[in-house]
């Protein structure tokens, strides 16, 4: 289906899945389309343009971004059979404390009066907890690629974005 941008070029073409074979693209190709497609979503959204386009158009980017979600997790299984029905833990691996992290989310939302020491600790209270990723490493070849910061301000980031 031939559809001008939202942004009024007509220099790329609206592609909904059910019009092509998915299975058959590229991981290249499919990620093309959903650069574009998150590029009219994002337009549509901000100009207030027509709510079925819109939808359509979130239909189409969430069909695509499903079909790249599957083929890696795939790949990974292909990949990490001999991780199959172990547990594993995923982190940074190194011990981080609650104070400083509270501190940390205050500074990114510019805000918040935690206070600290209000509600005594338990006796059996855990003070370090923080995951062991040697069996990451060895099992499945995984080690951090995002600092704890970075995931924070990322994950604080997101929440925001969902507000509704």
């Amino acid at each position: 289906m031939s559809m001008t941008d939202m942004d009024g070029d007509n220099d790329s073409m609206y592609f909904h899945p059910l019009q092509e074979n998915i299975g058959g693209m590229t991981d290249e190709d499919v990620s093309k389309r959903i650069k574009e497609l998150s590029r009219k979503v994002n337009t549509a959204k901000r100009f207030g343009r027509n709510p079925d386009i819109l939808y359509k158009l979130q239909e189409a980017l969430i069909t695509y971004q499903n079909e790249i979600k599957n083929r890696r997790i795939e790949d990974w299984h292909k990949k990490n059979k001999k991780a199959r029905g172990q547990i594993i833990n995923i982190g940074s691996g190194e011990p981080k404390k609650i104070r400083n992290i509270i501190q940390n989310v205050k500074k990114i939302i510019k805000g918040g009066y935690p206070q600290f020491g209000k509600v005594k600790l338990r006796k059996d209270e855990i003070l370090k907890l923080y995951p062991n990723i040697n069996k990451a490493k060895k099992k499945i070849n995984w080690k951090p690629k995002i600092s704890f910061e970075k995931g924070l301000k990322s994950t604080i980031k997101f929440y925001n974005e969902q507000s509704i």
